[in-house]
């Protein structure tokens, strides 16, 4: 075998292992996406079965429904690039 294809064969052959490096790099950062979801998720259902609970239980309803108020004023955002669409 000839010096140049036993070069190209290398090449080929780093070419590969850089795609399957790719791959399990995908996958990796699969899992890792998968595994932010899961704890934003686990934290958000935290905060609406305690944290929200106690904050009506400490400050009371007149206090609320300042708070809601102040919420329900606010202007309706309309976003020009929606970020959330695939």
């Amino acid at each position: 075998m000839n010096v140049s294809r036993m070069n190209a064969l290398h090449k080929t052959d780093i070419i590969a292992e850089g795609d399957k490096s790719l791959l399990e790099n995908e996958q990796k950062d699969s899992l890792i996406l998968l595994s932010i979801v899961q704890q934003m998720e686990n934290h958000i259902r935290f905060e609406e079965r305690v944290v929200f609970n106690l904050i009506q239980e400490v400050i009371g309803q007149k206090q609320i429904e300042q708070i809601e108020s102040n919420f329900r004023n606010q202007p309706f955002i309309e976003y020009e690039d929606p970020f959330w669409e695939v």
